[in-house]
């Protein structure tokens, strides 16, 4: 109750600076829609078949359920499943759907299943009679490329066909360019689209090209992108238009792009145009002067500068990394415009420290003499963000000293740098083994066998699953496993990992350390009984995961036989209440304001109702966004602020006829299908690649302009439902 109050009045507080009447409008507003969610009994009885994914057939009787809401169910259900067998009765179902809002979810669920051309057939046939744009997207998603050539002709005929619309058009379009298949006809259709009076269709069209891998065939439709380069409708089309000028890799693009980022203001396109600058082949005078200006745009008070400035150190780092700077002088005259960022220097105090301290990697790939005297004390940077770049900075270099600092400073840091540390003496080591000369030094001075005995032997000091699983991951190196004394003293710590880790909330850390014992491949009777163990332990826990992940370690090992045992799914009683008698509306609270979030519970009720349980008992409280990517997402969610912790449980992935076409979206991170848990991530622009992938749970309604703000590091307060 305490906690709940407080965020009340910090809500308030931040209210009074956006004016009294509009706060009274927007609470009223978002508490209108607080209770707008109500499931009948036979619909939450589908919705916890689907969460225990139960076989097909037992959702594909209610296809042809009189009750809509049924039908919907029952189709999203078999997409979230993901059995291919139910795809026959989807196709049955179509051919007699009278329902719009039934044919929708029953288009959605066709798509998920994959390429097939009877599915692919059977949706043609259906937007003669029924378009939208869920059936287009269907279509584009189940088409095999041996049958391009009827959904070429729908494309073609479907431009003079009445409720067809341009928009939908473009989304198919986009579903094929997402699976890279692009014919002469389908970008002729592109082409066609990107000349439209909507520019809700136009960035579609310009999306749709700039995902394509095709170079040579985008090349004649230049124009086209620089007509988009300059549309005024929609910095959206501007956007995607730079990104396909970039994949055309010549000189004539690479002009478009730089002359379009002399007069551009936005800077979500003007991210996109140095993402797309950065696939030149050469780092010129004209290319660095646009970075060098990029750079410089980066201003205190305005974190979307930094946006930009931080792309474009990025994309000068990628460039230098790939050795496209160009003579030796060009080198060092580079080398010296950057020092003069360095952390340690204040020759240009309006820009932020966390755009100077990128130019630390930067700095150890031109190899700058004195660069260990600025990177000195990894721990001497206050900011998070400055310290691992110093770090980044570090890996890049070959260096004893500085692999030895990394060494000792492992145990005395956050799990989030514990991880950058490792995968800098990760990046040494590798380096090492290039160059025969360092990799001596290492093993002459002790650091080789200190860092091995620390990679084996991690888990006795540090439980973090992202430090773990980093460690266990670089343990699989023949060159750190050298003799048999050292895969000796791995197999006995995995042997043990294998039984301490047996708990639910070491989850994550037990398929990491099976996945180790796999890569061994030490075939003796403990290891393999270990296994059996996890295997009997994780099927009766619901784990599926973790059991599979034995399943392919045993067999790998040569045991031919899994154990028999029942899997049970481990499913939480559904919160029915909660779900239908608390706000629809979340509040997340930044240092920047709060941001009001829509949850779509019809669309996605069992991610709600977790999202509301971990609010309320302030799981999300002083998370930090641990990944921030320009013109992608922010991310948060995670305790351990490493990008993967989680809750010790993972839900169901839940995803439905809802779509990442616009920023805003808020949805589940996940490391593969059902495995979500906490983290969530908002949209910066639309990113049609999401959809039908990850969970869409909400949307924001009020506070996009804070999420733009938001930089990698930055903390989220809170999260709480709006109070009804």
């Amino acid at each position: 109750m305490t906690h709940t109050h407080h965020s009340s009045r910090l809500l308030f507080s931040q209210f009074r600076t956006i004016g009294f009447f509009f706060v009274l409008s927007l609470l009223f507003t978002a508490k209108s829609s607080g209770q707008t969610v109500h499931f009948s009994s036979q619909e939450k009885h589908l919705i916890q078949i689907i969460d225990d994914r139960r076989d097909p057939d037992s959702l594909e009787v209610f296809l042809n359920s009189s009750d809509s809401a049924l039908a919907w169910r029952a189709a999203v259900g078999l997409a979230n499943i993901g059995e291919k067998s139910s795809r026959k009765a989807l196709i049955k179902q179509l051919a007699s759907e009278q329902r719009p809002y039934v044919i929708d979810a029953i288009a959605f669920a066709l798509g998920t299943l994959g390429p097939d051309s009877a599915a692919t057939q059977a949706l043609l046939t259906s937007a003669f009679k029924h378009s939208s744009i869920e059936i287009l997207k269907a279509i584009g998603r189940t088409a095999p490329e041996s049958f391009i050539t009827p959904v070429e002709k729908y494309l073609d005929k479907s431009r003079d066909m009445n409720g067809v619309k341009n928009v939908g058009r473009a989304e198919l379009a986009v579903e094929l360019a997402l699976r890279k298949i692009s014919t002469i006809k389908i970008r002729g259709t592109l082409d066609e689209l990107a000349a439209d009076d909507n520019p809700e269709v136009r960035w579609r069209a310009a999306y749709a090209f700039a995902r394509t891998d095709d170079s040579a065939g985008l090349v004649p439709f230049t124009d086209r992108m620089k007509e988009l380069l300059v549309d005024q409708g929609t910095p959206l089309a501007r956007m995607f238009a730079a990104t396909a000028l970039g994949r055309m890799h010549n000189a004539p693009a690479e002009d478009l792009l730089i002359k379009a980022f002399k007069g551009e203001q936005d800077w979500h396109v003007v991210v996109n145009i140095l993402n797309a600058l950065g696939r030149s082949p050469k780092l010129d005078t004209n290319l660095l002067d646009v970075l060098k200006t990029a750079t410089l745009r980066s201003n205190k008070d305005d974190n979307t500068s930094d946006h930009v400035s931080l792309t474009a150190l990025a994309v000068l780092e990628q460039l230098v990394t790939m050795g496209r700077v160009g003579s030796t002088q060009d080198s060092a005259s580079l080398r010296e415009w950057v020092k003069s960022f360095a952390p340690r220097f204040e020759l240009y105090p309006d820009i932020s420290i966390k755009t100077r301290s990128a130019t630390l990697p930067i700095l150890a790939r031109l190899g700058d003499a004195e660069l260990n005297d600025e990177l000195g004390d990894f721990n001497n940077y206050r900011d998070l963000f400055v310290r691992g770049n110093g770090v980044r900075a570090a890996a890049a270099l070959q260096d004893t000293g500085v692999f030895a600092r990394l060494l000792e400073s492992v145990s005395v840091v956050t799990p989030p740098e514990q991880i950058a540390r490792l995968e800098a003496l990760d990046s040494i080591w590798k380096r090492a083994a290039k160059h025969p000369e360092f990799r001596a030094q290492l093993e002459s001075r002790g650091f080789a066998n200190a860092y091995r005995h620390m990679i084996i032997r991690i888990s006795d000091l540090i439980l973090d699953p992202g430090v773990v699983g980093t460690a266990l991951e670089q343990m699989k190196d023949s060159m750190l496993l050298v003799d048999s004394i050292f895969r000796k003293e791995a197999a006995n710590y995995l042997q043990k990992y294998l039984v301490r880790f047996q708990d639910p909330k070491y989850h994550d850390q037990l398929i990491g350390a099976i996945d180790a014992a796999r890569w061994l491949g030490r075939k003796d009777k403990q290891t393999i009984s270990l296994l059996n163990d996890v295997y009997i332990i994780s099927a009766k826990r619901g784990a599926k995961d973790v059991m599979d992940s034995a399943a392919i370690a045993l067999k790998a090992l040569g045991e031919k036989d899994l154990p028999n045992v029942k899997f049970i799914p481990n499913r939480q009683p559904i919160d029915w209440y909660m779900l239908e008698h608390t706000s629809d509306t979340l509040i997340v609270n930044t240092k920047y304001g709060f941001i009001l979030v829509r949850m779509l519970k019809h669309d996605a009720p069992l991610t709600c109702i977790n999202t509301l349980k971990l609010s309320q008992s302030s799981y999300f409280a002083n998370n930090v966004f641990h990944r921030v990517v320009p013109n992608f997402v922010v991310q948060s969610g995670d305790q351990s602020g490493t990008g993967w912790g989680g809750p010790g449980y993972t839900i169901r992935r839940e995803i439905a006829p809802v779509s990442y076409s616009k920023a805003g979206m808020m949805g589940m991170a996940s490391s593969g299908k059902d495995t979500e848990g906490s983290q969530w991530f908002i949209t910066h622009i639309p990113t049609p690649n999401l959809d039908a992938r990850y969970t869409i749970f909400g949307e924001v309604i009020v506070g996009m302009d804070r999420v733009d703000k938001v930089l990698i590091g930055d903390q989220v307060e809170n999260v709480v439902p709006l109070k009804r």
